[in-house]
């Protein structure tokens, strides 16, 4: 799997994820959908963009939880720290993005990511 190939040659990254992994967090190894609801969404993010000569304002509202990959038979989990940052639409549904940083801060994740 290309992210264990990444943790193990120590490549940092943000990968965006479709809902369908299991990550492990708080020690429990559990489908993505369950825990990015956890993240408590603190920075608000203004985005402007240039729709056919006009611009256009779209606001997000963002959060990061600490998270481990998991082992591949799911029973552990790989013990270095990602973040998992939850990105949140105004008017729109979540996104979300598994990274590995060279960071120990939320804030600095969150920033890093939506960079």
């Amino acid at each position: 799997m290309l992210i264990n190939e990444f943790l193990n040659m120590g490549l940092h990254f943000i990968i965006r994820q479709n809902g369908k992994r299991h990550l492990n967090y708080n020690g429990k190894n559990l489908p993505l959908k369950r825990i990015y609801r956890k993240a408590k969404l603190t920075h608000t993010y203004r985005v402007t963009r240039d729709y056919h000569g006009r611009e256009v304002e779209h606001f997000y509202q963002v959060g990061a939880l600490r998270v481990y990959f998991p082992t591949t038979d799911l029973k552990g989990r790989i013990e270095i720290p990602l973040w998992l940052v939850v990105v949140k639409k105004e008017g729109r549904g979540y996104s979300w993005f598994l990274c590995y940083l060279d960071t120990d801060k939320a804030n600095e994740a969150i920033e890093i990511a939506m960079k």
